[in-house]
């Protein structure tokens, strides 16, 4: 069997931190069984060369959007790494209309869905520390402000139905996460 775990972060060509998340790490184990385990993440572009590891691949952003491309890998099952990010559902449209592979979302959070007063001031910190990654500290602040106030007062519904309707499978974190969106989703 082949399984991917693609995470949608521009490889920087340091392998050693794609290999430290836990994509990797599935697909490592995949190999110890006998199967076949890729963590995917983007080719940016940006001139690195291919990663060395066989568990390592990269694709530009034009593959993951492309059905083409996912008919092509083959894959019995795909774990989608981003949670509920709007940029991901052509991604996650790609796939499905790729073919029969099963595809699963990763939802990386020990809340899963929630309403805006559960849990606010930890989505903010949250987001806070999505932002640190790539930007300063005022920024990552008012970015994560920002976009916390956005959601809770226009809350993209839509999507979120469009969204969860293109996955076989959504894994929780915790016990808690997979109450909260199996909440949030009857609401």
């Amino acid at each position: 069997m082949k399984f991917l775990f693609p995470l949608p972060l521009v490889f920087d060509g340091n392998e050693s931190r794609f290999l430290q998340r836990d994509g990797a790490r599935l697909a490592e184990e995949c190999v110890r069984r006998g199967h076949e385990g890729v963590k995917l993440i983007i080719n940016g572009g940006d001139g690195h060369p291919e990663p060395s590891s066989p568990i390592l691949k990269t694709a530009a952003w034009r593959d993951w959007t492309n059905p083409g491309y996912w008919r092509r890998e083959k894959a019995d099952l795909i774990l989608l790494y981003g949670g509920m990010a709007p940029r991901l559902e052509p991604v996650a449209r790609a796939i499905r209309e790729s073919g029969e592979t099963t595809l699963v979302l990763k939802m990386d959070s020990a809340f899963g869905l929630t309403d805006f007063y559960q849990y606010f001031w930890t989505d903010i910190v949250k987001m806070y520390h999505v932002c640190r990654q790539h930007h300063g500290v005022p920024r990552s602040i008012l970015t994560a402000a920002l976009r916390k106030t956005k959601n809770t007062v226009f809350p993209n519904k839509s999507f979120q139905r469009r969204y969860l309707r293109l996955f076989h499978y959504e894994t929780s974190e915790t016990d808690q996460s997979l109450a909260n969106t199996r909440r949030y989703c009857r609401k």
